[in-house]
Parts: structure tokens; C-alpha cells; sequence
């Protein structure tokens, strides 16, 4: 389980939504725009609560790993899974592939000894 602070807020979550909200950020970045987000979420006594929030490229997520005793099967059900699947889903949209320039397509460098 994982805190994540944002917006002076704090609540728990699983290990796999917490890497899915700091991939999604910076995916978010790159894209320059705005997402909103529910996302399961526990309380101090394991309670299972919604958390919505709106990310962007400024966002600061912070995640520190806590003890807490949760019902395992709380932290692997379907709300997790649909979450992760939407989280993911939304990364792959903006997901961009680095690609070499070919030796033959790029530009030549002028190096002159003035300044």
C-alpha cells in the first residue's frame, strides 16, 4: 500500500494505482493537458473510499509506503482493476515511441571558431 499526498490531501491506495497515477502524470506532461481521476482509496481504518482528483503536467504526487490492514480481496477486486485498466488506457493514448534519426537524414552541424 502506498500514501500519496496531492494537493495538501493524503489517502492510501494500492501499490499498482499509485504507479499508475506517478506514470500517468508524467505522461500528462507530455501531452500538456488536464486529466480528471477516481481511483480506489482507503482510509487509517481500511475503509474503502473513491478518491477524485484532477492531474496535470504541475501536478506533485508523492508515495511512501504504509502498513495497512486491508482485506486482500478489497485491494484486488474489479473497482482496482477498472481503475488501473482506465489509468493505463488513458498513458496509452499519449504514449510516443523515441525514434533514431537516420545518419542520412540529419541536419549538418556548422562549427564555427568565431564568436
Amino acid at each position: 500500500m502506498q500514501e500519496i499526498t496531492y494537493a495538501s490531501k493524503t489517502f492510501v491506495t494500492t501499490d499498482a494505482i499509485s504507479d499508475a497515477l506517478l506514470d500517468l502524470v508524467t505522461s500528462i506532461g507530455r501531452a500538456s493537458h488536464s486529466e480528471a481521476v477516481n481511483v480506489p482509496a482507503y482510509t487509517e481504518t481500511g475503509t474503502r473510499v473513491e478518491a477524485k482528483m484532477t492531474l496535470d503536467a504541475s501536478s506533485e504526487l508523492v508515495a511512501i509506503p504504509v502498513d495497512l490492514d486491508i482485506d486482500d480481496d478489497s485491494a484486488n477486486d474489479e473497482a482496482v482493476e477498472a481503475a488501473l485498466r482506465d489509468i493505463r488506457g488513458r498513458i496509452s493514448n499519449w504514449s510516443t515511441t523515441a525514434v533514431p534519426v537516420k545518419p542520412e537524414e540529419a541536419l549538418p552541424v556548422q562549427f564555427s571558431d568565431e564568436f
